[in-house]
């Protein structure tokens, strides 16, 4: 089970994934990071988890 709470894996997680897609309108993944690219900001994020599993994917990958 993976820490959902820890900030630093959320951003790296986000940083990577390749189905990242930001839930704000003028942001994309290359945004600046003063603008908090996190797994939080994703529109697969459902506030607790990632929806379509790839936080679990991309973090084993990082991991590596």
């Amino acid at each position: 089970m993976s820490d959902f709470s820890s900030e630093d894996f959320v951003e790296v997680v986000a940083q990577s994934c390749r189905n990242f897609s930001s839930g704000r309108t003028a942001s994309n993944r290359y945004s600046a990071i003063t603008e908090g690219l996190s797994c939080r900001t994703c529109k697969n994020w459902d506030g607790s988890g990632c929806m379509i599993n790839s936080f679990e994917s991309e973090l084993n990958k990082i991991g590596q």
